[in-house]
């Protein structure tokens, strides 16, 4: 499978797939990493922490994480 993005090849070796999907595979002959977040409403912090303390292990400098996390960045931005 081959992955069209802006005219940049992405040659998939892995794919995980979950509330998140991730590709690990070759940009322009270096491995990449992309992950896509798509956090549930309920406890979507609880599930955020949860899965970056999972992806840890298996994600580095190369990796690219986007995605709708539902997640707050700050008190002002939680709803009252």
């Amino acid at each position: 499978m081959l992955y069209m993005l802006d005219k940049i090849d992405i040659k998939p070796s892995r794919e995980k797939k979950s509330h998140y999907i991730m590709i690990q595979g070759l940009i322009h002959q270096e491995n990449k990493i992309i992950v896509n977040i798509y956090a549930p409403i309920i406890r979507a912090l609880k599930y955020t922490k949860q899965l970056f303390s999972d992806l840890k292990k298996e994600i580095d400098c190369n990796t690219v994480i986007v995605g709708n996390l539902k997640v707050p960045l700050s008190t002002m931005d939680r709803p009252s």
